[in-house]
């Protein structure tokens, strides 16, 4: 069971306010760093710290 934040007329998960996190770390590191693919940006997760699966999954939820 997951605890529901009402923000407005737009519930989200704690999960999903989580990812926003995660997906704006991502996003910093890539345009510090240029980084415009896939690969590179999961092999950049991982170097701050991101576990294999979040590295691969923020990636996937960025570039689609």
């Amino acid at each position: 069971m997951s605890i529901i934040y009402i923000m407005g007329d737009m519930a989200t998960t704690r999960e999903g306010k989580e990812m926003t996190y995660f997906e704006e770390v991502a996003r910093s590191i890539m345009r510090r760093h240029a980084i415009t693919d896939h690969a590179t940006l999961v092999a950049a997760l991982r170097q701050v710290g991101f576990a294999r699966f979040a590295a691969i999954r923020t990636a996937d939820k960025i570039f689609g």
